[in-house]
């Protein structure tokens, strides 16, 4: 990509800083709203290599997101927080389970 940064989309710099991040290998991986700013697609792809990389090198995420699709699937341990405050702390199926008597 020949573009300077401040030229990208937010969704082209969501992706870059990935890759860029991605290229040393990390075990672990803090993802801040890692789907922001991108299409229905792209958000897959990001979801589906996030998941790929759990599976073949085990690498750890810790993410913030206000989107339950960016997590479902290859987080296991979730805490949610309202206002600072944690009012859960568990896997997807018990927030899931949490929501419905919430």
């Amino acid at each position: 990509m020949d573009k300077p940064v401040r030229m990208l989309s937010l969704g082209e710099r969501v992706k870059s800083e990935l890759a860029f991040n991605l290229s040393f290998r990390p075990k672990l991986l803090f993802l801040d709203e890692p789907t922001i700013g991108l299409d229905i697609t792209s958000k897959h792809e990001i979801r589906e290599l996030l998941k790929k990389l759990k599976r073949e090198r085990g690498t750890g995420y810790i993410i913030t997101s206000h989107d339950m699709g960016d997590i479902d699937g290859y987080v296991d341990d979730i805490i949610l927080l309202h206002k600072g405050k944690k009012q859960f702390h568990g896997n997807m199926n018990a927030l899931k389970m949490w929501f419905l008597l919430w």
